[in-house]
């Protein structure tokens, strides 16, 4: 979960880490990064590690937008993936999330993530 703001910083701190733990292996990087409409972060991210977008652009947070990904290594996975309007999930209610959703106030994020080859 990315602090509100700061987002180059904070792409910036995840690409330098990515780098240094991946050492060559395949990547899968996921998250709440609250970019709240400023996906260039998200693209600079995508760009310096060679991610696609394995999950869909879709109103991911219940007032819409996008700000859960789930991203993998282009060239070495197959993905697809859907968002899930939490609020259709068989789960109670919780009162104390905002959006009067079942589960959260984010929609749910689903990613088929294959090894290519």
């Amino acid at each position: 979960h990315w602090d509100h703001g700061h987002h180059w910083d904070q792409a910036g701190r995840v690409v330098d880490f990515m780098k240094r733990k991946a050492n060559g292996r395949p990547c899968v990087l996921t998250g709440d990064f609250n970019v709240w409409g400023s996906k260039d972060p998200i693209g600079y991210i995508k760009d310096q590690m060679n991610l696609g977008q394995a999950s869909p652009d879709g109103n991911t947070w219940c007032a819409g937008g996008t700000v859960d990904y789930i991203l993998a290594d282009k060239g070495r996975f197959s993905f697809s993936g859907q968002v899930i309007d939490s609020a259709n999930c068989d789960a109670h209610k919780c009162a104390w999330h905002s959006c009067d959703s079942k589960l959260s106030d984010h929609n749910l994020l689903v990613a088929g993530v294959k090894p290519v080859g």
